[in-house]
């Protein structure tokens, strides 16, 4: 007896499926994107923000690109040690009202909490103008 061949696309669906739900890829708009945040108690004095959990591009229904906005939630200011990789805030990505999904914004760099050392360091690049 003969075996009959099977396809990896037996059971997909077929494509004219796909054509009555036509989807786009849109941009989430993300304003006012602050790229850093102020750490107290650091010599770094802020740390950078990483977004790299945000996607690119969304995937919506087509038509709908156009109701979609990110809101992000982050503090004012941190207090040290901060490091890198720790969740800061967040950034949801909302479809009108609708919200789509959350991501995390990290921290892009460490903070960490100032010594004595660090604070007569920086005295003393004050007073003698080093850098």
């Amino acid at each position: 007896m003969a075996a009959s061949k099977r396809s990896a696309l037996d059971g997909a669906p077929k494509m004219t499926a796909m054509r009555e739900r036509p989807f786009r890829v849109a941009l989430a708009k993300l304003e006012a994107q602050p790229l850093q945040i102020t750490v107290r108690g650091s010599a770094a004095g802020s740390v950078p923000l990483d977004y790299s959990a945000l996607p690119e591009a969304v995937l919506v229904e087509k038509g709908s690109g156009a109701s979609l906005h990110t809101e992000l939630t982050l503090p004012e200011e941190l207090e040290a040690p901060v490091e890198q990789g720790q969740t800061l805030g967040k950034a949801a990505v909302y479809q009108g009202e609708a919200l789509l999904e959350e991501y995390e914004v990290r921290a892009a760099a460490d903070a960490p909490r100032m010594t004595v050392r660090d604070a007569i360091g920086l005295l003393w690049q004050s007073l003698t103008g080093e850098a």
